[in-house]
């Protein structure tokens, strides 16, 4: 059954934006891959009841029922799926649960993962916490091709913990149009209206999809086959950023990528390597998702009780950008315990910007972040 994503990914990205605003508020360099914390999000939504599911459906903008916004899921990771088959490119996004082997889920539950988010299922003993933590952290070590080895770390899990939820996602492309190594020079980057660092700026002139507005520039750099973009949102003062950090959402950027034309653009670039890792569970809070990490959880769909709550929620991206392409890795665990996620323009890149790692054939924001210092 073919499903319209659409919706889905507007949905999708609407939450990407959401967290980006409550993330952007921390000090220092950024990168998070929404869409890794929303399809565990939605794995775990599979499972909610009651006021636990209202919560979570508001927070992750679903207007479906729990049948149509899963089987749009299913359809949407097809087709992502479909890109990382693609020549030059590689895209991977895998799912695993691991529930405790001596405690009951639901058949409907653990079915409904498999058949829509083709979520592999490992039973471990949670009574030995280490041992459990060291096979999970196995799995997302080699589905981000060991860019991530530690998500779940010491101390996390213990003996109450029945189900980890995992996403792991890995990208690699190179730039349809790459940038020639020998003309990348140390350049000022502004990481304030003050003070600069020198930091190697890669250099090219061509034609690229830009745009403009008395606020920002945007351009967009493809990468082979052009099925995955970086679109990177540079304010023109250098002290901008924190006005469209607020103020951000995906019509802004919608409006913005219909609007860009394909110019002649003199782009000067940082090269930059930004790995970000949080527990989610305070900014989901301020998002709604209220009942879901105490006594007040329903996640009865799960296993037939409500005695299953999220006790963390837990999220590591990393983002490498260069002269040859990107490399990008993220992962998302949801951690369950019992009570006791040819004008020619100059687009010069030397103060912060914002930077999305975009799906083109559904349009999903695969990782967002920003730059505020490339040498930090």
């Amino acid at each position: 059954m073919n499903v319209n994503v659409q919706p889905l990914v507007e949905r999708n990205n609407a939450f990407a934006l959401d967290l980006y605003t409550i993330l952007s508020t921390n000090e220092g360099n950024l990168c998070i891959s929404p869409y890794s914390v929303y399809v565990a999000l939605a794995m775990t939504f599979v499972g909610a009841r009651g006021a636990t599911e209202k919560q979570m459906a508001k927070a992750m903008h679903i207007s479906f029922t729990q049948y149509e916004f899963h089987k749009g899921f299913a359809q949407l990771l097809k087709q992502i799926s479909a890109v990382g088959q693609e020549k030059n490119i590689e895209l991977l996004s895998a799912n695993s649960i691991y529930p405790h082997n001596r405690y009951s889920f639901l058949e409907s539950f653990i079915n409904c993962l498999k058949e829509n988010y083709d979520t592999t299922v490992t039973p471990i003993d949670y009574s030995e916490p280490e041992t459990s933590r060291k096979i999970i952290n196995q799995w997302v070590k080699e589905k981000t091709q060991e860019h991530i080895s530690e998500l779940i770390p010491s101390g996390m899990l213990d003996p109450l913990t029945r189900l980890v939820l995992v996403n792991a996602i890995y990208f690699k492309g190179f730039w349809e149009k790459q940038f020639d190594k020998q003309k990348t020079v140390n350049s000022s980057f502004w990481v304030s209206s003050e003070k600069s660092v020198d930091v190697p700026t890669m250099r090219q002139k061509a034609g690229f999809k830009y745009t403009e507005d008395n606020q920002v520039q945007i351009l967009e750099l493809p990468y082979q086959s052009e099925s995955v973009s970086l679109i990177i949102i540079l304010p023109n003062a250098r002290v901008g950023l924190a006005i469209i950090d607020k103020g951000l959402t995906s019509q802004d950027l919608s409006k913005w990528l219909t609007e860009s034309s394909y110019e002649t653009v003199d782009v000067h670039l940082p090269s930059f390597k930004i790995k970000s890792g949080f527990n989610l569970n305070e900014m989901l809070k301020s998002m709604g998702m209220l009942d879901a990490f105490d006594e007040r959880a329903d996640f009865s769909g799960m296993d037939g009780t409500q005695l299953i709550y999220l006790s963390d929620t837990i999220h590591q991206a990393s983002i490498e950008v260069n002269e040859e392409g990107a490399t990008a890795t993220a992962a998302t665990a949801v951690v369950a315990g019992t009570k006791s996620l040819p004008v020619e323009f100059q687009f010069h890149a030397d103060h912060p910007f914002i930077y999305f790692l975009r799906e083109n054939t559904t349009g999903s924001i695969l990782f967002i972040g920003r730059v505020l210092n490339p040498a930090g």
